[in-house]
């Protein structure tokens, strides 16, 4: 279910509010949150420390979501 959820606001983001792209963030260590934010096509292109952990930030284009639909 969490997948459809986050595929339904990657969609929202992209065709209601015509975003560019969307980006997400997440502590490293919780790797089911890092596998669903891959799994749904986003990348992973920074790390850094935020919040006192290590945070990896992740990003979808709107041209790379559009062609997995």
């Amino acid at each position: 279910m969490a997948v459809e959820v986050v595929e339904w606001v990657l969609d929202y983001g992209f065709h209601a509010m015509n975003l560019t792209e969307i980006v997400a963030e997440t502590q490293t260590r919780n790797i089911a949150s890092c596998n669903l934010l891959k799994k749904v096509g986003m990348k992973a292109v920074e790390t850094l420390k935020r919040f006192g952990n290590q945070q990896t930030k992740f990003v979808l284009e709107s041209k790379d979501f559009h062609e997995g639909r």
